[in-house]
């Protein structure tokens, strides 16, 4: 059974990249990983119960409907033997 690699072409480039910073082809780039994550709070906007409630609370008001009966019992016996009058 074969392996399944689903980014072997990402996989390639980055070998090809790693290759080429360890001749010094390219220089390696530097990540500062905590200046990243610090400037990335400024974006974080921090929210208060009530306006994380109202923001995600449904928008919708359903219609309060009152079904009221416009006929009698004994219309709906008088209709049901019309369809089946031998019941």
């Amino acid at each position: 059974m074969s392996q399944n690699q689903p980014n072997s072409e990402d996989n390639f480039d980055a070998q090809r990249q790693a290759d080429a910073i360890a001749i010094g082809e390219e220089e390696a780039r530097n990540i500062d990983v905590e200046s990243d994550y610090e400037a990335s709070k400024q974006y974080s906007e921090g929210v208060s119960e009530e306006e994380a409630q109202a923001a995600t609370s449904p928008k919708q008001n359903p219609a309060q409907v009152q079904a009221r009966s416009q006929s009698t019992p004994d219309e709906f016996r008088k209709m049901a033997q019309e369809v089946q009058p031998n019941s």
